[in-house]
């Protein structure tokens, strides 16, 4: 197996005023997120790293290593004053050492999900900043999880400020985009929807190789077998029309990319449903519970708007907590992938290697020989000396090109930070 290309995918833009950054916390504050720092070339992220991103992209199919989710890293400054350091003791009077008294560790997020697409979040957007706090902390638009993290935040120095420490916060894990989507958001069934042709999985079944049966026999039916993933070849529910097969679609999407509502979270409307509602079709029905979602159907994209608070607690037993700091994540199934298989042109295909070798000749009067096997048009069972003779054993595998989807830090599916490389395979030698 070798690489053949390394692809990088563009940009989505540097420092990007679309997030909400942290108070500058005073004596006694609280501390802050300041930031989301860009990654180097190598993945490592620093907090004298002054690019910051204003979004991310995450594709949870293309993420194979671990748990499904977007590992996002922050800076979070402490901007309370160290205090008076002394001699600290335990409960048994032990001498344990000097400790900044305000000095945090750091506990994890409180994260709160929107879908910016809501009608309901963008009327606490519009209704300003202490709306969309108020609803986080105590209302009921949100998804709300808290993301366990670690990590300590060295109280600020007057002498020399701290740029802030780095840390991070796992987010969209599948729980959540369950939440998001639905029940029966179904991250398992969607990564193989998109995988073989109309007919390859009766191939694959059946065919050892173009023109080539399981058994060796010359099957014409056995064509091309080239395995790509394309979110093209499954239905979405939401895409379905007035008069369209229900089973036509897939219910494994959920409600992706639309936030259920009501009894949509527990089973997803069928055609006869939303019709007995008075709708004509389930898209009209749509449309009139989530807004204008067709601008959304082409790419069955969405982005999902993470909301977060970092807590906390000082040396010392005081909790603390940051403000709030807003990062959208552009969240799409299957849509790198794809991209990635775009790239790789050279499909794989299930192809004969080698057809074994046949026995030419008398081997009862030593006149026998073991020859190659070939494969004379239409027909594979004999070999160059002697065309009746029987060949085997047949060897086949898969052979083109797979793209391999690699990013910073697992789920860390940012900007530029996503590349894939096309990898190809060929028979044995």
């Amino acid at each position: 197996m070798k690489i053949k290309a390394l692809m990088q995918l563009g940009f989505l833009g540097f420092m990007g005023a679309a997030f909400v950054t942290g108070c500058v916390a005073e004596t006694g504050g609280e501390i802050s997120i300041l930031r989301a720092p860009l990654p180097s070339e190598s993945c490592e992220i620093t907090p004298e790293e002054v690019k910051t991103l204003a979004s991310g992209v995450f594709d949870p199919v293309s993420n194979t290593i671990g748990d499904d989710a977007v590992r996002l890293g922050l800076i979070v400054k402490n901007g309370l004053r160290p205090g008076d350091s002394g001699g600290e003791v335990n409960d048994s009077g032990e001498d344990i050492g000097p400790a900044a008294p305000n000095n945090v560790v750091l506990t994890g997020f409180n994260v709160c999900y929107y879908l910016a697409e809501d009608p309901a979040y963008k009327s606490l957007v519009s209704d300003g900043v202490d709306a969309l706090r108020e609803d986080c902390e105590n209302g009921s638009v949100a998804v709300k999880e808290f993301s366990a993290s670690g990590g300590t935040l060295v109280a600020e120095d007057d002498a020399k400020p701290e740029d802030g420490s780095l840390v991070y916060a796992t987010l969209l894990r599948a729980g959540v985009l369950e939440e998001l989507f639905g029940s029966s958001f179904d991250l398992a069934t969607l990564s193989g929807l998109g995988f073989e042709a109309a007919n390859a999985n009766a191939q694959s079944a059946n065919c050892a190789g173009i023109n080539v049966a399981s058994d060796g026999t010359f099957d014409p039916n056995c064509t091309d077998l080239a395995r790509t993933w394309t979110s093209g070849l499954y239905t979405p529910w939401v895409s379905m029309q007035a008069g369209a097969d229900p089973s036509s679609a897939n219910t494994a999407w959920g409600t992706y990319p639309f936030r259920c509502t009501g009894s949509d979270c527990d089973t997803l409307p069928t055609l006869a449903s939303v019709n007995a509602a008075g709708f004509a079709n389930i898209s009209e029905y749509l449309f009139e519970t989530y807004g204008n979602f067709q601008q959304l159907l082409p790419t069955a994209r969405t982005t999902v708007v993470t909301y977060m608070q970092a807590v906390g607690e000082t040396v010392t037993g005081s909790s603390v907590e940051s403000s709030y700091f807003l990062f959208p994540v552009d969240l799409c199934v299957g849509c790198l992938l794809e991209g990635a298989y775009a790239a790789c042109p050279q499909g794989l295909t299930p192809t004969v290697c080698s057809y074994g070798n046949c026995v030419v000749g008398d081997p009862g009067v030593n006149e026998a020989t073991v020859e190659e096997c070939v494969a004379p048009a239409q027909n594979f069972t004999g070999c160059p000396g002697d065309r009746t003779a029987a060949c085997g054993p047949l060897e086949s595998a898969l052979v083109g090109e797979v793209p391999e989807i690699t990013s910073c830090g697992g789920g860390y599916h940012i900007e530029r930070f996503v590349s894939y490389a096309c990898q190809t395979r060929s028979c044995p030698q």
